[in-house]
């Protein structure tokens, strides 16, 4: 098994690292917001290992608008649901991260998990919650 963590696609124009797409929202810490990229990364981890089940160890992304957070779930969810469909075997996903955590460049300024540093649900838990539902 392979697993990967996915937060942001990057590109390099002019010699640099870009965000890709170039239009994507951006999120607290710099990332473009485009969960699309998802299914890039396990397309091209499905051609190279054919044979290997995939896990996507950590997906999320750092917000204080839980809006976005759910959006970016829904959509994630569906780009997993869809290469399981083309047939890549994955294994398994898992959201980054369940509680608000310390960011080293930031500390407790970004909000990334699916519940407060008190432990409060957030909206975008029930996201995950209806996808588990049989």
């Amino acid at each position: 098994m392979v697993g990967f963590s996915y937060y942001a696609a990057m590109g390099v124009q002019g010699g640099n690292l870009a965000l890709h797409p170039p239009d994507a929202p951006v999120s607290p810490l710099g990332y473009g917001i485009w969960a699309d990229g998802v299914g890039l990364v396990l397309d091209r981890l499905h051609d190279e290992l054919p044979e290997v089940p995939l896990l996507v160890a950590e997906y999320g992304i750092g917000t204080h608008d839980d809006d976005v957070r759910a959006d970016y779930l829904r959509r994630g969810l569906t780009v997993i649901n869809a290469a399981i469909d083309r047939g890549i075997d994955v294994r398994g996903v898992f959201h980054w991260t369940a509680v608000d955590n310390y960011e080293w460049l930031h500390g407790y300024d970004v909000s990334f998990g699916i519940m407060d540093r008190e432990r409060n649900v957030r909206p975008s838990a029930h996201v995950l919650q209806q996808e588990a539902q049989p």
